[in-house]
């Protein structure tokens, strides 16, 4: 399966890291690609739970973007293990498209927060799908995820 892991030092808290990867009312102020959660618990995100998120359409830097068209789509996230505030591993769905994703943080002092994030991409069609991964997904997708990353590291360092 292909992957890729992004890593980056952000200099804000760790509990300030957690919630903007994990507030619904906060991705969007991060994640361009993210116009709003259209479900979300109240105690989002626990493993088991199924959360829809309205994105942006093709012209955005989406990690999974809806083919064919500019409307946006739905992205279906399901917390697979949660454990606040040093680990998110979810499985994420856009039409074909699959990502298995963990951001792991660690605090090496108060004010600053290392995050790793680990991204498997595959494609739901059988054989086809590990080419369109390879081929099409992945560097679409590592791009998205540079590009949202800085914009969390941005956004954790610039609204305390």
């Amino acid at each position: 399966m292909p992957s890729f892991t992004l890593t980056l030092t952000i200099h804000a808290p760790i509990d300030r890291v957690w919630r903007a990867l994990c507030d619904p009312t906060e991705v969007p102020k991060w994640d361009a690609t993210v116009l709003e959660a259209l479900d979300p618990p109240p105690d989002y995100p626990k493993p088991g739970q199924h959360v829809q998120w309205h994105i942006a359409g093709t012209e955005s830097h989406s990690p999974l973007r809806k083919q064919g068209g500019a409307g946006g789509g739905v992205l279906h996230d399901r917390p697979q293990h949660v454990e606040p505030p040093t680990r998110l591993h979810s499985h994420l769905a856009l039409n074909r498209d699959r990502l298995d994703e963990t951001y792991s943080l660690t605090s090496p002092d108060p004010t600053t927060t290392h995050l790793t994030c680990y991204v498997n991409v595959s494609h739901a069609l059988p054989v086809l799908g590990v080419l369109i991964a390879r081929l099409r997904t992945l560097p679409q997708t590592r791009a998205a995820f540079t590009t949202s990353l800085a914009n969390l590291k941005r956004h954790c360092e610039t609204n305390p």
